[in-house]
């Protein structure tokens, strides 16, 4: 009987195989509710549903960590509404991202809630505490290439190059935000010491 199993699940793999990773970066752009999300009732309980992928490259922890909150004891925890626009961030932005650069890498930033935000002394209306902004950079990679790409190639709600000193193509961070393909203002900025600036 298990031999007949193992035969089966051989045939329906060849009939069936399963998607390539681009195809699923494809689905995950245009239909991204076909991804499954975590169940939120139990996120920070587990050590697997942190390790749980809202996206084909990216887990739900890797957009909730934060050093300060680990050191503070606080609960970084999404609720649903903030699981749902994480989960547009990572599929309609890191994904393109790592799909055209082909490198892995990880956010710096994602989501915090007010207690963190308010630890590290960032607005409370900062888009973090939605869920809708990532900051990140792509180690051996220019953070003003990766900006451009962005803002030339993909809809965003807020683009920022973020500390970015104009010498140093490793400098700073690229800060992202995503609300929805209809509400994204396509904004694109620089802000360092001076303050705010038009990206060009």
């Amino acid at each position: 009987m298990k031999a007949f199993f193992k035969f089966g699940k051989q045939i329906v793999g060849r009939i069936f195989p399963p998607p390539k990773p681009q195809v699923l970066v494809e689905q995950a752009l245009l239909e991204p509710s076909k991804l499954s999300m975590p169940e939120p009732s139990t996120w920070q309980s587990s050590k697997v549903e942190k390790a749980a992928k809202i996206s084909p490259h990216f887990t739900l922890g890797e957009l909730c960590k934060s050093q300060t909150a680990e050191r503070m004891g606080i609960d970084n925890s999404p609720n649903k509404s903030q699981l749902e626009c994480l989960t547009l961030v990572a599929q309609r932005v890191l994904e393109p991202v790592r799909e055209h650069f082909g490198k892995p890498f990880a956010p710096n930033s994602g989501f915090r809630c007010l207690e963190l935000n308010s630890a590290i002394g960032s607005s409370s209306k900062s888009q973090h505490c939605k869920g809708q902004a990532i900051d990140f950079d792509i180690p051996g990679t220019s953070n003003e290439e990766v900006a451009r790409w962005i803002k030339e190639t993909i809809s965003y709600d807020q683009l920022i190059l973020e500390f970015y000193d104009g010498v140093d193509p490793n400098s700073g961070w690229v800060h992202v935000s995503y609300v929805s393909e209809e509400a994204n203002r396509r904004e694109a900025l620089i802000y360092n010491k001076s303050g705010y600036s038009f990206f060009e």
